[in-house]
């Protein structure tokens, strides 16, 4: 189940398509080759229409996903494994949420609003300390959407640490 987003309106949607043309897409290396432009349209479909549940349900059913990667050994050299069964959610989260970010701070900043609060998106097994101590948190919506036009991962733009998806997103502070 993919992530609640307080703000994903008609008008969220507007500024999330207007962040789209803008472009700056994560290229994932568990993405079939010459499917990037394919992954695009699905991506740009759901964030005018659907959701990130929908996407991944999206790249599971056209088949987009690498069924293995390759991956270090720990004690050097390369193994062929599976890619992960929840690969096409978390990469759907991912960039949704990453968009719908973008998509909130062009509108604050259009309104004239000036922060975004975090808070978990959705519910996850084991939370890290790190992202519980961030909800409840503003972030400057300016330097956050110039953060999400350059960074590819929105953890780190949260000031995460790497690791699984944390759920987090934000919701317009309105002023």
């Amino acid at each position: 189940m993919g992530l609640y987003y307080k703000n994903l309106d008609e008008a969220t949607r507007k500024y999330m398509l207007l962040e789209f043309e803008k472009g700056e897409f994560y290229k994932s290396e568990r993405l079939n080759e010459n499917k990037f432009e394919e992954w695009k349209k699905i991506l740009h479909e759901g964030l005018e229409f659907h959701d990130d549940d929908w996407i991944a349900h999206q790249l599971q059913l056209k088949g987009l996903l690498k069924t293995h990667e390759l991956r270090r050994k720990p004690n050097g050299g390369m193994t062929e494994v599976k890619v992960p069964s929840n690969a096409a959610q978390m990469l759907a989260e991912g960039e949704f949420n990453k968009f719908y970010l973008r998509g909130i701070c062009s509108r604050a900043i259009e309104s004239h609003d000036t922060h975004v609060r975090i808070y978990r998106g959705k519910e996850v097994a084991s939370p890290r300390i790190e992202s519980e101590r961030k909800i409840g948190t503003t972030l400057e919506v300016v330097a956050l959407l110039e953060e999400l036009r350059k960074d590819t991962l929105i953890d780190s733009v949260l000031g995460l640490p790497a690791g699984p998806n944390s759920g987090l997103t934000a919701e317009i502070v309105f002023e």
